[in-house]
C-alpha cells in the first residue's frame, strides 16, 4: 500500500512539475489568447423590456429585404449581410459571408413587411470576411473592414480587371510595437478629410464553421471571459504617399465590444442629428451570474470556460435592437427593439439612408429596413 500512496503522490508531483517547467508550452495552448483578467469594475446591465416592441413587424415600420430567387439550384447569394451601404447612384451594395459584393436592385414590394430584389454578384473579394464597407465620395472606390484581413481596397468595383488590395494589416501601438489589424468590422469615410475611420473589435481571430464560413462573433465571447480590453478606432489617411494608420481610441476598461454605428446629421442627411448603434444580443444569463460572483471564483470559472471549444460556449441571445442617441448632448433617446428575435435578430450592422436605418446581421439571410418617418 505504502508503494501505492508514494505512486499517487509522486505521480501528480511530476506532473505538475513538467506542467509548471513547461509552462509556455501549456499556457500558449490552452490560453492562446492570454488568461482572464480580474474584473475590479463590474458593469452593470438592464433587464429587457419584454413590453418594448417597438422593432416588430405588427407596427408596420420594419419591412425585410430579401433575395429574388428564380434557380432555386443556384447557390444563394444574400447570405449574411453584415452591413449595407450605397453607392453615389443610390444603389444598394452588401458584402457576404462568402467574400461576395453584391449588388440589390429591382425592388419589389410582395407584401406589407417583404421586399424582394435582384441580386448580382459584382466581385468576388477573395479570402476573408469584409464587414463594413464604404464607398469614397467620388464613387470611384470602396473600403471594406475586414475581420481577417484588415483594410482593404476595391478601386473601380464593376471593373472585371480590379483587384482588391490590402491596404493595411497592421498598426504601430504607441510601444512602437507592430500589432496586426485584427477582427476589423466597421468604418466610416470623412466626407471632407477622405480619412478612413475603422474599428479592429479583439485581438482574437474569427475561427472557421463547419461550412468553411468564419465566425466574428467567437472573438467577442473570448474578449468577455478574458475582461480585457481591446477596441480600437483607428485612422487612415489615404492623402499620404505610403497612408498613415493612427490611434483615435482605445477599448475601455469593460469587457465591450464595439459594434456597428452609423448616424444622420442635421441639415446632412436629416433634420436632426441622431445616431443609431446596432445591438446583437442582451447579456446572457450565464454572463450575469459570472459578473455576480465574488473574485476569485468568478475568475476560475472564466479561466475554466476559455479552455473550451467553441461549440461549448453558452449561445447568445435571440434579440435585435437599436440605441438610438444624439450625439450633440450625448444623450440616450430610445431603445427600438424585437424584445425575442421573433422578427429581427442579431443585428450587427446599421446604415442610416433615405430615412431608413438598414439592418445587417452575421446571421440572417435578409436585410431589415426600419423606417424612421
Amino acid at each position: 500500500m505504502f508503494p501505492l500512496f508514494r505512486l499517487g503522490v509522486v505521480l501528480p508531483g511530476c506532473l505538475l512539475l513538467v506542467m509548471w517547467t513547461s509552462r509556455d508550452f501549456f499556457g500558449t495552448r490552452l490560453f492562446p489568447y492570454g488568461v482572464p483578467q480580474r474584473i475590479t469594475d463590474r458593469p452593470t446591465f438592464g433587464r429587457v423590456d419584454a413590453s418594448n416592441d417597438s422593432l416588430r413587424l405588427k407596427h408596420g415600420k420594419l419591412r425585410k429585404i430579401y433575395e429574388r430567387r428564380i434557380d432555386h439550384t443556384a447557390p444563394r447569394l444574400l447570405s449574411s449581410p453584415e452591413t449595407v451601404f450605397f453607392g453615389p447612384d443610390g444603389t444598394m451594395y452588401t458584402a457576404t459571408d462568402q467574400g461576395h459584393l453584391i449588388s440589390l436592385t429591382d425592388w419589389k414590394y410582395e407584401s406589407n413587411h417583404t421586399i424582394t430584389a435582384k441580386t448580382t454578384l459584382v466581385k468576388s473579394l477573395g479570402p476573408g470576411r469584409p464587414l463594413g464597407a464604404k464607398f469614397t465620395s467620388d464613387g470611384s472606390t470602396i473600403y471594406f473592414a475586414d475581420a481577417l484581413l484588415g483594410l482593404l481596397r476595391l478601386r473601380h468595383p464593376h471593373n472585371p480587371e480590379s483587384k482588391v488590395e490590402i491596404v493595411a494589416s497592421t498598426v504601430v501601438d504607441t510601444n512602437g510595437q507592430s500589432t496586426p489589424i485584427m477582427l476589423a468590422d466597421d468604418l466610416t469615410i470623412g466626407p471632407v478629410s477622405g480619412k478612413i475611420y475603422f474599428t479592429d473589435a479583439s485581438t482574437v481571430p474569427p475561427p472557421r464553421n463547419g461550412d468553411m464560413t468564419y465566425d466574428p462573433m467567437y472573438a467577442s465571447k473570448v474578449d468577455a471571459l478574458k475582461a480585457a480590453p481591446s477596441g480600437r478606432l483607428l485612422e487612415y489617411d489615404p492623402s499620404t504617399d505610403t497612408g498613415e494608420i493612427e490611434y483615435i481610441v482605445r477599448g475601455s476598461p469593460s469587457p465591450a465590444y464595439f459594434d456597428g454605428v452609423d448616424c444622420a446629421w442635421k441639415g446632412v442627411t436629416a433634420a436632426t442629428s441622431h445616431c443609431f448603434a446596432a445591438n446583437p444580443s442582451s447579456v446572457i444569463l450565464a454572463a450575469r451570474i459570472l459578473l455576480s460572483l465574488p473574485h476569485p471564483v468568478d475568475w476560475m470559472l472564466r479561466t475554466l470556460l476559455i479552455t473550451l471549444p467553441k461549440e461549448w460556449l453558452p449561445k447568445t441571445t435571440h434579440y435585435g435592437g437599436i440605441t438610438v442617441v444624439d450625439p450633440t448632448t450625448s444623450s440616450y433617446i430610445a431603445l427600438i427593439q424585437d424584445p425575442t428575435g421573433e422578427d429581427v435578430r442579431h443585428i450587427t450592422g446599421v446604415t442610416v439612408h433615405d430615412n431608413k436605418v438598414f439592418l445587417g446581421s452575421l446571421e440572417n439571410n435578409y436585410i431589415g429596413v426600419y423606417d424612421l418617418s
